[in-house]
Formats: C-alpha cells, sequence, structure tokens
C-alpha cells in the first residue's frame, strides 16, 4: 500500500504524533464506519430500508471490533 507517508514531498508533513494518528488504518476503518452508520440511518428516515435493519445495523458497527 502507498500512502503519504511514503512520499518524499509529504512525509515531513505528517511528522507530529497527534497529525499522524488522523491518517491511521485505525482512524481510516473508524471514518468508514461512521458513514456506514450515517448512511443507515439516512437511509431509514428516507424510508430506504425498514427501522428494524438500520437500528441492527448501527448496532452490529457500534459493536463492530477491527485487528
Amino acid at each position: 500500500m502507498v500512502s503519504a507517508f511514503d512520499s518524499s514531498i509529504s512525509s515531513t508533513v505528517f511528522a507530529d504524533e497527534e497529525l499522524s494518528a488522523l491518517f491511521s488504518d485505525e482512524a481510516e476503518i473508524q471514518a468508514l464506519v461512521r458513514v456506514e452508520k450515517e448512511l443507515a440511518k439516512v437511509q431509514v428516515a428516507l424510508g430506504i430500508i425498514p427501522q428494524k435493519e438500520g437500528k441492527a445495523i448501527v448496532s452490529a458497527l457500534d459493536s463492530l471490533t477491527v485487528d
């Protein structure tokens, strides 16, 4: 996998540990999970999926552990 950290141009931009944590694999996965949860909520609100299934999706993602 290639990332901004591999670049000789941009790697020093992320030298700060706090900033580099924002671009970690864990942060990426957390962002993707947040998007999926919000998508399920919006789909319920628009009547695209039933409320029961929307709640099940959100619940499953709340208990998701990625290692």
